[in-house]
């Protein structure tokens, strides 16, 4: 005769685990808005007029781009959740410090060149004159600190770091991504906060700052990282059969760990003289999970390249016959052949990769 055993009692969190999630949900309300504009000078006033930061765009250019980057990039890069920052511009509700962000990324696509004017009636503009004008705008915004919600702050630096264009423009790129991830750490959204009631918006806006870290490697020639992925304290998004961007957001954070594996060999401390990924995984691998074939198509080619990269990059130093230098030889032309079939307007307007040796 078998004796029933007692249900053991459910773990309840210590004081110091209690007393900590509130202290982070207090440091978070009171820091995530500040309580009053900054003071401003007159000549600081009129420099930031000058340059832009106070500009707020037309009805006719935003109601043409904000749904083009809501059908474009809104769940492959989900910084922002762009139908609510619509439906609260609508509204006159909207940052529009955060709207000129929106606009500056999804500017150079070819839909938005009908619509690229910074005053109505005013000039049409040519996407690169159109996005510097937003961008210096923008740059003397938040060096004046202007955006008063630090989430949407970090939202509009992530944004600005997608435009990479012109002289110095990778450099001032990753300068906006550190910007951004240094403004999240001191906010704390990288770690559980209980009751948090901007919960998904934090993760979603952290997951996305981890991965455009994870791509900067290619992008800046073997920059360090600027996440640890152990210093992270939130769970990673969990795919969603009935949630587009959730099952994105998962197959981008597996591409991320590959690129962390792919580039050990180019750390400066590195001493390895062999290649050591003979196991890389495969496309099918990575996307196991997710209905891949249901992803929109600029999703699925930008996700497709970005996997490519990683493997060619996991062979810096084996030559041919290895299995390494044939992954390297297969990616490559896999990215010719989607560049070629696909075309260049097939790609999303984000930076991926400036200089890869093949």
């Amino acid at each position: 005769m078998t004796t029933s055993q007692p249900t053991p009692p459910a773990a309840t969190p210590s004081f110091s685990t209690t007393y900590e999630a509130q202290r982070r949900l207090a440091w978070y309300n009171k820091h995530k808005t500040r309580a009053a504009p900054p003071p401003l000078s007159e000549a600081h006033r009129r420099y930031l007029e000058d340059e832009g930061a106070f500009l707020i765009l037309p009805k006719t250019t935003t109601d043409a781009l904000l749904p083009l980057y809501i059908s474009t990039l809104d769940d492959l890069t989900p910084i922002t959740h762009g139908t609510s920052i619509f439906r609260s511009h609508s509204n006159n509700q909207a940052s529009r410090y955060l709207v000129r962000a929106i606009c500056l990324v999804i500017c150079k696509t070819a839909h938005a060149i009908p619509f690229l004017r910074l005053t109505d009636p005013g000039p049409l503009l040519e996407p690169l004159d159109f996005a510097s004008k937003l961008l210096a705008g923008l740059d003397a915004a938040i060096k004046a600190d202007l955006e008063p919600d630090r989430v949407t702050k970090i939202q509009i630096l992530a944004l600005m770091h997608l435009h990479n264009d012109g002289l110095a423009g990778v450099d001032r790129s990753s300068s906006y991504l550190s910007q951004a991830i240094c403004e999240a750490w001191s906010l704390g959204i990288h770690l559980k906060i209980p009751a948090n009631p901007d919960k998904e918006r934090c993760e979603y806006l952290w997951w996305s700052l981890r991965n455009f870290d994870r791509l900067g490697k290619p992008i800046m020639a073997a920059a360090p990282f600027f996440i640890d992925d152990a210093d992270v304290g939130i769970e990673r998004i969990v795919p969603d059969k009935q949630n587009c961007r959730s099952q994105i957001m998962a197959v981008a954070l597996g591409l991320g760990d590959l690129m962390t594996i792919a580039t050990k060999a180019y750390k400066a401390g590195s001493r390895a003289a062999v290649d050591s990924c003979a196991d890389f995984p495969k496309l099918e691998h990575v996307v196991r999970d997710v209905d891949f074939e249901g992803f929109h198509r600029a999703h699925r080619v930008y996700l497709e390249t970005w996997y490519h990269v990683a493997a060619m990059l996991s062979c810096r130093y084996s030559g041919p016959g290895t299995i390494q230098y044939s992954r390297r030889f297969t990616s490559a032309h896999r990215v010719l052949d989607l560049v070629s079939n696909e075309g260049i307007d097939a790609f999303p307007p984000l930076p991926l990769v400036l200089r890869v040796r093949i």
